[in-house]
């Protein structure tokens, strides 16, 4: 997912839009501190995950209210392709 996530960051950013990525090289221990670290300079965070969102309330607990946290998602055994996850994205930032 995270080579699919960042060409998705470099199209939006390529549109002018402020994106980022974070990926987690290890969930445990979960990197809370770093994720807290970065809500205070994000208003959104989008956990993008190949299952139904095992990691998504960890990601919520971390930020905290300081950033919302949106999901995207498919069980394992399809891959999102990009042009889901542009489609889900733009609906997530219309918001």
């Amino acid at each position: 997912m995270a080579r699919s996530a960042k060409s998705i960051v470099n199209y939006y950013r390529k549109n002018g839009l402020k994106f980022g990525l974070f990926r987690a090289k290890t969930l445990y221990p979960f990197p809370y501190k770093r994720l807290r670290e970065l809500s205070n300079k994000t208003r959104r965070f989008i956990d993008i995950e190949m299952n139904l969102g095992q990691m998504l309330r960890d990601v919520r607990l971390s930020v905290l209210s300081n950033a919302q946290v949106s999901f995207l998602g498919k069980p394992v055994g399809d891959w999102l392709r990009e042009s889901e996850m542009i489609g889900a994205i733009d609906d997530i930032i219309k918001d």
